[in-house]
């Protein structure tokens, strides 16, 4: 990691970087170091509430599959695939 300061050439950045700190009332280093944890934060959280909601759509898909009827017996190996492990 590269522990050199940040240079930023955007003028409107720069003054709304100290905007925010002076409405903060902080140094500018520790705004712009609590928006970016805060921010990092949020992205954690959104990430693992996107995981938890791709769970339980797995979940539910599983049980919409395992809710179907059976039909017939269920099929051998030797009724999947041919003697040489490849499928018929």
């Amino acid at each position: 990691m590269n522990d050199a300061p940040i240079q930023i050439r955007n003028p409107e950045v720069v003054r709304a970087l100290r905007e925010v700190a002076a409405q903060r009332n902080q140094p500018l280093t520790q705004a712009i170091g609590e928006i970016a944890h805060a921010e990092l934060k949020r992205l954690k959280s959104d990430k693992d509430a996107r995981y938890r909601q791709r769970v339980e759509s797995i979940k539910r898909r599983v049980a919409e599959l395992h809710a179907l009827p059976v039909v017939g017996p269920p099929l051998t190996d030797d009724e999947l695939y041919d003697e040489e492990g490849l499928p018929r």
